[in-house]
């Protein structure tokens, strides 16, 4: 996964769940707004890992290419806190280097942002 997919998810993740909406539906929701089939294949694969009762971490876990060890046991640590949608946050996952740098969505913006990457997608 580019390192901008990778923040790009990681951003959108934390807003939607924020917003209350449950992992797998939000993992769902995602794998719909990358064009790139490889991006949205493999958030589809870790979405099945979930369902299958894996965790989070542990189905990122099996694509070390697409997420690296330390961003994985980040997840982790989320996941055990009960604090995911905070850690998941660009500035405290190793997603933050990836040039897309920017301010934390709200609950209210997610949806916006999401439909937004949709459109663009669909028409490059």
């Amino acid at each position: 996964m580019k390192a901008e997919n990778l923040a790009l998810v990681t951003r959108l993740l934390a807003s939607v769940l924020k917003s209350g909406m449950p992992l797998d539906d939000a993992l769902l929701a995602l794998s719909r707004q990358f064009g790139e089939r490889n991006t949205a294949s493999l958030v589809l694969e870790v979405r099945a890992g979930i369902l299958e009762g894996q965790s989070l971490a542990k189905s990122m876990g099996h694509f070390p290419r697409a997420f690296p060890d330390a961003y994985c046991a980040t997840i982790g640590a989320g996941e055990q806190t009960r604090h995911l949608p905070l850690v998941l946050e660009p500035r405290n996952t190793l997603a933050a280097s990836a040039p897309a740098e920017a301010a934390p969505l709200t609950a209210d913006e997610a949806p916006l942002v999401l439909a937004g990457h949709r459109i663009l997608n669909k028409a490059g």
